[in-house]
C-alpha cells in the first residue's frame, strides 16, 4: 500500500478521495482536515441516501403487506432496518479506522494514543452492539444498562475525537519529555511548551 502524505493546502477533494481509497488499509502516513472532511461529506451522504431508500422500501413493503395496521408495519419495517444499520455502521467503522488513524497523526496523536482512544470508545458501545446482534439472531437481549457516568463519558469522548479532527496539522505535538505526554502526542522539536 502506498503511504499517504497529505500536505495541509494542498489536498483537493480529488486528492482526498484518491488518498482515502488507495490508502483503506494503509495506517502510516498522515490526512490533512480538508482529506478527513472531504470523504466524511461522502461517507454521509452515501449512508444517508442508502438508509432513506432502505427506510422508504421497507415501509413500503410493510405497509403494503399489513395495509392500515401503520404499528405492526413500522415494527416490521424497523426490524428489517437494524441489521442493515448494523452492517454499515462495522463497515464504516472498519474503512474509516486508518483514515481516523492517518488524520489523529496529522494532528499530532501517537498511533498508540489513537489505539487507546478508539479502544475505549468501542469498549463503550459494545454492550449495545451486542444486545443489537443477539436481539436480531433471536436470543434474548443483552440487558444494556447505561448510567450517567457512562454516558457522559461517552459523550466526553465522542466531542473530543470531533475536535481532534477539526485542529490543524501538529497542533498536538509536544517537545514534552514526560512519558504520558510522550505516549500521546508526537515528540516535535519545535512545538510549543
Amino acid at each position: 500500500m502506498k503511504q499517504i502524505q497529505e500536505v495541509p493546502g494542498q489536498v483537493t477533494i480529488g486528492r482526498a478521495y484518491a488518498d482515502f481509497f488507495k490508502g483503506l488499509i494503509e495506517f502510516r502516513g498522515r490526512s490533512t482536515r480538508a482529506g478527513y472532511w472531504w470523504v466524511q461529506l461522502l461517507a454521509y451522504i452515501v449512508n444517508f441516501v442508502v438508509m432513506m431508500v432502505m427506510s422508504v422500501s421497507l415501509v413500503t413493503q410493510a405497509l403494503t403487506k399489513y395495509g392500515d395496521n401503520v404499528d405492526k408495519a413500522t415494527q416490521v419495517a424497523t426490524s428489517q432496518l437494524t441489521p442493515v444499520v448494523l452492517i454499515l455502521s462495522l463497515i464504516t467503522m472498519v474503512v474509516e479506522l486508518s483514515l481516523v488513524t492517518r488524520r489523529n497523526r496529522d494532528v499530532g496523536i501517537t498511533g498508540r494514543g489513537t489505539a487507546v482512544l478508539l479502544a475505549i470508545q468501542y469498549v463503550m458501545v459494545l454492550p449495545s452492539w451486542i444486545a443489537m446482534a443477539q436481539k436480531l439472531l433471536g436470543g434474548t437481549p443483552l440487558a444494556v444498562t447505561s448510567n450517567g457516568v457512562t454516558a457522559f463519558l461517552t459523550l466526553a469522548l465522542a466531542i473530543f475525537q470531533f475536535v481532534l479532527k477539526l485542529l490543524p496539522t501538529d497542533s498536538l505535538t509536544t517537545r514534552s519529555n514526560a512519558p504520558v505526554a510522550r505516549f500521546f502526542m508526537r515528540y516535535k522539536a519545535d512545538a510549543p511548551d
